[in-house]
């Protein structure tokens, strides 16, 4: 069989796994397959080196792409949904893992059960939500919001901010009205931006302000109706949860006078100014704000709040980063399309690897459960009088192999 090299590991793209071991395209390659065996059934010695390299390199290979996402999403912005889609992917172990100079089993990192478990979880937690997508679809096109024919179209876009926020699969009601509240706001931002006359926003308002939509037009009555249906459905289940009727109080909070544009007050008391100065103090109080916040939320005798509140609010900072980090994501229609996807249809990526079959060794002592391959350095360099490494291997603690030094080693 040829000497496999270090450098063949170049060709891993080009020549695939089987050609980096010498093997041939018509050998078997079913699951836990190992390649070339030597007489007693155990792997080759070639077969074991090249093992080692290629480890090495896939290690270097995965720790280079761990540190560039790390790098280019900030922690504040991130969702925890897809961290841990990302956290089942990136722990697709072999049943060999490499150590700075030794290669053994972690019986923690091949654990099925546990990998099993997480990738059940992540899947029934996507079944809940599409099904409460599809409900909030449903509740769009009823009320006439995603009908309005101006503006942004965002219910995927609203429910998938708060359900991959957040890792809960039972704050199934919370998630239904953050969304629902998301989707008016979205709503109503686009008619006073875009659409509506003086006179519609001015009856829009006084609408609210009274609770009363007689005599509103359309797109103003859809508006105010869906608000209303809203705000019915949130009492309604409090009631039916808790005993307590708080439609005026929900009454009130819609009712409240709007505040003036924090960047808008600030140019008005400093008319020597320009925007871009009140854009950029109102940029450092939001940035105190945040730092204060996290704070709060991190920090348990700074607050006396119950924890679900902070990570709500924790949860709610992280949406908006996401979306603002920057760029405009949530006016975009397909910058969040594969994360979309990612969260809530497609299930993650894991194929459990089949664990190495124990064998018996030559001297007819029987394998324990788990068989262990180690490895290790002699840094005599006295090997057939050059300087190079030997590398031994004991398999089983029943014999004892000397890997040939044919590949260079990179010493960290």
């Amino acid at each position: 069989m040829p000497t496999p090299s270090i450098d063949a590991t170049l060709s891993y793209k080009k020549g695939g796994f089987s050609r980096l071991l010498g093997l041939g395209d018509e050998q078997p390659k079913g699951r836990g397959y190992w390649g070339v065996s030597s007489a007693d059934g155990l792997p080759s010695i070639d077969t074991l080196a090249c093992l080692v390299a290629l480890k090495t390199w896939n290690a270097q290979i995965k720790a280079k792409k761990k540190i560039e996402q790390e790098l280019s999403l900030p922690w504040i912005a991130r969702l925890d949904h897809l961290d841990h889609r990302m956290w089942i992917e990136e722990n697709r172990v072999s049943p060999l893992w490499t150590g700075k100079a030794s290669f053994y089993r972690l019986k923690c990192l091949q654990d099925e059960n546990i990998m099993q478990l997480a990738m059940e979880n992540y899947k029934f937690r996507q079944l809940i939500y599409k099904n409460e997508l599809e409900e909030l679809k449903r509740w769009s096109k009823d009320t006439g919001l995603s009908d309005m024919g101006f503006g942004r179209e965002k219910t995927t876009y609203c429910y998938f901010a708060v359900a991959a926020s957040s890792c809960l699969a039972h704050d199934s009601l919370v998630r239904m009205i953050v969304a629902k509240s998301a989707i008016l706001i979205t709503v109503a931002d686009d008619f006073f931006d875009m659409k509506g006359t003086l006179d519609e926003l001015q009856e829009l308002t006084e609408a609210v302000q009274r609770w009363d939509g007689k005599g509103l037009r359309d797109p103003s009555k859809v508006t105010f109706a869906a608000l209303v249906d809203f705000v019915t459905d949130i009492a309604t289940e409090f009631l039916h949860q808790h005993g307590s009727d708080i439609t005026r109080y929900l009454q009130d909070i819609e009712q409240g006078e709007g505040k003036m544009n924090l960047v808008l007050l600030h140019l008005k008391e400093n008319p020597d100014g320009d925007i871009e100065d009140s854009i950029g103090y109102v940029k450092n109080i939001l940035d105190e704000k945040r730092k204060e916040l996290l704070q709060h939320v991190l920090m348990d005798e700074l607050s006396d709040l119950p924890k679900p509140c902070k990570h709500l609010h924790l949860s709610s900072m992280k949406v908006f980063q996401m979306f603002f980090d920057s760029s405009n994501r949530f006016d975009s229609n397909t910058e969040l399309l594969q994360d979309i996807k990612k969260a809530i249809y497609d299930p993650p990526e894991y194929r459990i690897l089949k664990p190495i079959t124990p064998r018996r060794c030559s001297r007819g002592v029987t394998t324990q459960k788990d068989s262990t391959v180690h490895a290790h350095f002699n840094r005599t360099f006295t090997t057939y009088g050059s300087k190079s490494p030997k590398i031994f291997a004991t398999i089983d603690d029943c014999r004892k192999l000397l890997i040939p030094p044919r590949f260079n080693f990179c010493y960290i």
